[in-house]
């Protein structure tokens, strides 16, 4: 439920473009959910999504005490009803006027963006209040959920996702980030897109409806990249901010960014480079390098992402959230220094997904990643799994059903494991499993 809205019907269907069937009410709540309940009334958003239409909980929502319905449903309600052509638009047309008090920093790229958001509401929270997009709540349905739910915020961090053209520029078009950060431009959705131009090209539709600046990586694309009047600031190599002298120790990365020590708990190196990009936007709102120091010691890496267990002696890094070849490649880099002495290395690899043509040629060059790193057991799983195996020169291909058994009777205590796959591949079903174990 999304609080302190505080909208009559008459000026939510102005805003949403919408047509009013009803009485003008006045509500201070709004939710897409039907099961909220509210004794004062609220507006319920009947999302019409891929899977599911929120036009079949009109009544529940109704009977749970919404007074104001939006819907793209004709049908006739015993409330007002606002009618609209595309109830997802209309829900971003509202965060939109609500949002433009807000100063909002955007956060888009193929790889690294979560992390890269989380870690910049942990330094910005040092001198602000600070909220920010929660758990994979990046989409055109999430977006503007956040920030509905910003207002009471000094900045609001919005991470912004994408499955083809045109979704960022609308997301950052409701949102009007005052600054945007571009983590990265990889693989990630060549499939839908069709091309690494394709994929630039939407990725850098943030920058249409930025206001102030924006923060990107020293790539050969954006280095040459007109931003129109954007303060341009790079990060990496020849950059403004550059992470270097990284180092692990103990579950913790230190690293040196213009001349000052830094750390981050995690057991990945690229997560230095991450924090490279936090930094330069703690700099740019005016943090002393003590505050960016504590803010960065004080990110905490999202569950599934890094996260490091232990199961049976066994060290399990769990890595499943999600996993582009960028990120599967740079996993699978920080592995060989983690296992103790008498130690092995293992990965669980599912399948990279929406990679389309390069589905084959970047599973094997994954797999030659691992016999490069010398890892010592290759698990695969999936309609890929050969080609990791084939790039590895060995390993051993499981079906879904056989795989906690066999990877762990296969290691013995002191060895690490990286399980890592695409989210759609539900490897968070074998972490959890593994924990009820």
């Amino acid at each position: 439920m999304i609080n302190d809205v505080k909208l009559s019907a008459s000026e939510l269907t102005e805003i949403i473009n919408g047509t009013l069937e009803g009485g003008d009410v006045t509500v201070c709540e709004v939710s897409t959910n039907s099961k909220e309940i509210s004794n004062d009334g609220y507006c319920f958003f009947a999302i019409k999504g891929e899977k599911y239409d929120g036009a079949d909980y009109i009544e529940e929502a109704i009977s749970n005490g919404a007074k104001i319905v939006v819907t793209q449903s004709k049908r006739r309600y015993p409330v007002s009803v606002i009618y609209v052509n595309d109830t997802v638009k209309a829900l971003g047309l509202l965060a939109c006027s609500r949002a433009k008090a807000l100063r909002v920093i955007g956060v888009t790229g193929s790889y690294g963006k979560t992390s890269v958001k989380d870690m910049i509401i942990s330094v910005m929270k040092e001198k602000y209040r600070v909220c920010g997009t929660e758990q994979n709540h990046n989409n055109e349905i999430g977006v503007p959920i956040t920030l509905l739910s910003a207002q009471h915020a000094d900045f609001c961090v919005v991470e912004m996702g994408m499955r083809a053209l045109g979704e960022i520029e609308w997301l950052a078009y409701i949102s009007k980030p005052e600054l945007s950060v571009i983590t990265s431009c990889g693989t990630a959705h060549i499939e839908r897109l069709g091309s690494a131009e394709n994929i630039f090209k939407a990725k850098t539709e943030i920058l249409k409806h930025t206001k102030t600046a924006c923060v990107l990586p020293c790539q050969t694309s954006f280095i040459e990249l007109d931003c129109n009047g954007l303060k341009k600031i790079l990060v990496g190599e020849s950059g403004e901010c550059f992470s270097e002298e990284i180092s692990r120790n103990e579950g913790q990365v230190s690293f040196k960014i213009n001349g000052q020590d830094l750390t981050v708990n995690s057991i990945f190196e690229h997560n230095a480079k991450n924090a490279a990009f936090a930094y330069a936007v703690g700099k740019y709102y005016g943090l002393s390098y003590s505050e960016i120091r504590e803010g960065l010691k004080k990110w905490k890496s999202c569950e599934n992402r890094g996260e490091v267990l232990n199961y049976r002696g066994v060290t399990v890094i769990n890595d499943c959230y999600n996993a582009s070849y960028e990120s599967m490649i740079s996993a699978i880099s920080s592995l060989p220094d983690l296992a103790k002495k008498s130690g092995r290395i293992a990965v669980l690899l599912g399948d990279m997904l929406e990679l389309g043509s390069e589905g084959e040629r970047l599973h094997l060059s994954v797999g030659a990643c691992c016999r490069e790193k010398k890892i010592d057991m290759l698990f695969a799983v999936g309609r890929y799994a050969k080609q990791y195996i084939e790039g590895n020169g060995g390993g051993e291909e499981l079906q879904y059903g056989e795989i906690r058994e066999a990877v762990f009777n296969a290691l013995k205590p002191g060895d690490v494991l990286l399980v890592k796959a695409s989210h759609a591949m539900n490897f968070e079903k074998i972490i959890n499993d593994m924990r009820e174990k």
